[in-house]
């Protein structure tokens, strides 16, 4: 499951809404995993706007974890992506300061970050859990790691129409 983040609201009350979809989602036995794709500081920032990000004891009937996944939001990861790509320009004019460059970059961290965060959601896929991936908006760091673990877990989407699909 995908979406963006819940709307709990600053002070952490519950909205039925997400909790009704939550329970219908995990009516199951198996035990519910929420990927937060953000860092926690940026989520719990997104309270004062009315988001925030689900807490466990909202379900008590439910075996819920909560597990951030600390991505930078698009912006973060625009610049780096700029970064890499002007130093990579500027090789020649580095001045022995090229992988420096590179690694003050962050954009391999940020790879990084994702990949291992796939990685992690793919584990839990195996043991048959329930996965939801969210964020602020729902629209980049989730589709990233949707995307990534099922290549990880599906060899078709490693091939070119497979790769199609995905994107």
């Amino acid at each position: 499951w995908r979406s963006s983040q819940n709307q709990i609201g600053f002070f952490g009350q519950s909205c039925d809404k997400d909790v009704k979809l939550i329970s219908t989602i995990c009516e199951t036995d198996k035990k519910l995993v929420i990927y937060d794709a953000r860092p926690y500081g940026n989520a719990f920032v997104n309270k004062v706007g009315g988001g925030g990000f689900e807490k466990s004891n909202h379900y008590p009937k439910i075996k819920v974890d909560v597990l951030f996944c600390n991505m930078e939001n698009i912006h973060c990861v625009r610049t780096a992506r700029s970064n890499l790509y002007t130093n990579v320009i500027n090789a020649k004019e580095s001045n022995g300061t090229y992988f420096q460059n590179i690694t003050y970059s962050k954009w391999y961290d940020y790879i990084a970050c994702m990949l291992k965060s796939s990685i992690d959601i793919s584990s839990s896929l195996k043991k048959d859990y329930t996965i939801l991936i969210h964020c602020s908006d729902g629209w980049d760091r989730t589709a990233q790691l949707c995307a990534t673990s099922q290549m990880i877990l599906d060899s078709y989407y490693r091939t070119i129409e497979g790769f199609a699909v995905l994107i």
